[in-house]
């Protein structure tokens, strides 16, 4: 199940929430003021290189 990012638009309370992809639509109470005026946030996730290296003269180990 993906983790979601909101913030609430009323109060700017950001939060998290565990929730099938079927109900991605469904808007979310804010857990702090209890206001349904939220937005889903972009969530920032790492991608690309994992910072191992496989050859000693590659630059992104610095050789």
């Amino acid at each position: 199940m993906p983790l979601y990012e909101y913030q609430c638009k009323q109060c700017e309370h950001k939060f998290e929430k565990l929730k099938p992809i079927s109900k991605i639509d469904e808007r979310e109470k804010c857990p702090k003021c209890c206001s349904d005026n939220t937005e889903r946030r972009l969530s920032v996730f790492g991608v690309g290189k994992s910072g191992y290296c496989t050859s000693a003269k590659s630059e992104s180990c610095g050789g």
